[in-house]
């Protein structure tokens, strides 16, 4: 217990006097509101009503998401057709064709006046280790430089009549390899084979499908 030495009535202390307890204390107003032993209140008003519990509501488990069925993988797509490749195969040395050239001549003649027409784009590739293509001129070895000027032409029917030409393009380059474009306009249809002929430099058979698919002519030495 707390003890204490109270003073006389006019404040003075005497000597000697036994300590005594402390008065019991009375709430303020600012103690009503808390609960004092035994869950009393200290100003004996009544316990405020208690708020009104809500009881908890469990909310309803959504739905799983329908999952769509697996589609079955789609069968692999056959590669559509591409240009045919015809080689022409030169000599090491001396630069000589190992096909023989033809040359052909524009024979005149109305057996493809009626005959409708289609146009045919390929491709020549020279490829060599001493080939130097740039960005818009290609450098030949010997025996291939005069490839540059040559002219591509397309003969068919019977007897064989030259039925188109056209020079090639340079399109690009590498360290032993240059690329070169033509396009081969009013080609006749409907003919069993066409002969495509680099000038100087040999020929290749194509079909008529093969003619509209594209033209790769490879030239490698």
């Amino acid at each position: 217990m707390a003890m204490h030495y109270p003073p006389l009535a006019n404040g003075a202390y005497r000597v000697g006097d036994p300590p005594q307890p402390f008065p019991p204390s009375r709430p303020g107003p600012e103690q009503s509101a808390r609960l004092a032993p035994g869950g009393l209140y200290w100003d004996g008003m009544p316990r405020p009503a208690q708020p009104p519990q809500f009881a908890f509501q469990q909310q309803p488990a959504q739905a799983p998401m329908p999952v769509a069925p697996q589609q079955p993988p789609a069968p692999p797509q056959e590669p559509g057709p591409g240009p045919k490749r015809g080689l022409i195969a030169v000599g090491a040395t001396a630069g000589v064709v190992a096909v023989s050239a033809l040359v052909f001549a524009i024979v005149p003649g109305d057996q493809f006046s009626s005959v409708e027409t289609f146009e045919s784009r390929g491709t020549l590739t020279i490829s060599a280790p001493v080939i130097l293509g740039g960005t818009s001129d290609c450098i030949l070895p010997p025996g291939l430089e005069d490839v540059t000027n040559s002219r591509v032409s397309v003969q068919t029917g019977d007897p064989l009549s030259q039925v188109a030409e056209a020079p090639i393009q340079y399109q690009d380059g590498t360290l032993g390899e240059c690329t070169f474009t033509f396009s081969l306009d009013y080609v006749p249809a409907g003919q069993p084979t066409y002969l495509v002929s680099l000038q100087g430099h040999g020929q290749l058979d194509y079909t008529e499908q093969e003619m509209r698919d594209g033209v790769d002519i490879i030239i490698e030495r």
